[in-house]
C-alpha cells in the first residue's frame, strides 16, 4: 500500500517525536502533544460526510479523551514536577482546539461541514477538560509528581 503525502508525513512526525523522546523526554513530550493538531485534516476531510451531528459530537468525545489519555500519560513519564505537567495539559488543550480553527464562528457563513467541525471541536475540548482537571487534582493531592 502506497502512502500518501499526508501519512508520510505523520509517519515522519512519529519517528522525530520517537528520536526526540529518547534523546531528551520533555522534548518528545512536546511533540508528541503538538501531535493532536494532526486530528484537524482528519476532521476536515470527513466531516462532510458525517450524515447527522451525533457523529461529530462521537468522534470529538473519543478524541478528547484520547488526547487526554495521551497528554497526562506523556506528563506523566516525562515530567517531575507539577507545574510542567500543567504546561503540557495547557498546550494540550490548545492542541485539541485547533481542530475547528479557521472555521468562521458566525453561522450565516458557515457550510453544514463547518458546523460539524466546530461541533467535533466543543466535544472534543470539553472531554479533554473533564478528563484532564481531575486527573492533575488526584495527581497534585496524592504527589503523583514527586521524584
Amino acid at each position: 500500500m502506497p502512502l500518501t503525502q499526508q501519512s508520510a508525513y505523520l509517519v515522519a512526525w512519529v519517528g522525530v517525536a520517537a528520536l526526540a523522546w529518547f534523546l531528551w523526554h520533555p522534548l518528545g513530550a512536546f511533540l508528541i502533544v503538538m501531535s493532536i493538531g494532526h486530528l484537524r485534516p482528519v476532521v476536515q476531510r470527513n466531516a462532510m460526510f458525517w450524515e447527522k451531528p451525533k457523529y461529530a459530537v462521537i468522534f470529538g468525545c473519543v478524541a478528547g479523551f484520547g488526547a487526554a489519555l495521551l497528554v497526562q500519560a506523556v506528563a506523566r513519564f516525562s515530567f517531575y514536577s507539577p507545574y510542567s505537567a500543567v504546561g503540557i495539559s495547557v498546550l494540550g488543550l490548545i492542541a485539541v482546539g485547533y481542530i475547528g480553527y479557521g472555521v468562521p464562528t458566525d453561522k450565516r457563513f458557515q457550510d453544514s461541514f463547518q458546523q460539524l467541525q466546530l461541533a467535533t471541536k466543543g466535544a472534543a475540548v470539553s472531554v479533554y477538560l473533564l478528563v484532564t482537571i481531575p486527573v492533575l487534582v488526584w495527581a497534585f493531592t496524592h504527589g503523583w509528581y514527586q521524584a
